[in-house]
């Protein structure tokens, strides 16, 4: 273990994020607001600061989440196309929080492919094998977490194989 990303979902546990990593040399952080808190937070604004903070290294989680459906799903899709802008402007990779959307993720970033140039991470990757390899034409990263043990991992586990061996990452998804 070299380092470790800490990764904020919203305003508030960004900036715990960014305060955690200020602490340790070995400790980065990752900043965003995750599809579902869009009901709480109105825009990105209060991520500005932090996005160019040395410490921090990815803008995310960032994507598309309809398995609970907290947040339409056009507001999803229209802040997700300028969360991706902003990464870029920034510089930074996007870390994804994509659940049960993995369709009109991929839209979106083929719609912004030329945004992409800083990286891709599917965060706690839980779509198909074949989804991985439409996702591996944006050179992507795909971590995989603690689900990938489960007794009805099989569909996890087919995608675990398809991942090629230098763009698999684990992480643990704390405290999930």
């Amino acid at each position: 273990l070299e380092a470790l990303v800490v990764v904020g979902f919203d305003t508030e546990s960004s900036v715990a994020c960014v305060r955690l990593a200020e602490r340790h040399d070995d400790v980065y952080a990752a900043v965003g607001i995750q599809p579902s808190e869009f009901t709480h937070e109105k825009d990105n604004s209060g991520l500005l600061s932090l996005l160019t903070h040395p410490k921090v290294v990815a803008y995310g989680e960032i994507g598309l989440d309809y398995y609970y459906d907290l947040s339409p799903r056009d507001v999803q899709k229209r802040v997700f196309r300028e969360q991706i802008l902003l990464a870029d402007e920034c510089a930074l990779p996007v870390c994804l929080h994509v659940r049960d959307a993995y369709g009109d993720c991929f839209d979106l970033l083929t719609e912004c492919k030329e945004h992409l140039s800083h990286g891709v991470l599917l965060h706690c990757y839980s779509g198909s094998a074949e989804m991985v390899r439409e996702f591996a034409r944006f050179d992507a990263y795909f971590a995989f977490g603690g689900a990938i043990t489960f007794a009805n991992a099989r569909r996890n586990l087919e995608a675990l194989a398809a991942v090629p061996r230098d763009r698999l990452l684990l992480e643990t998804d704390c405290p999930y």
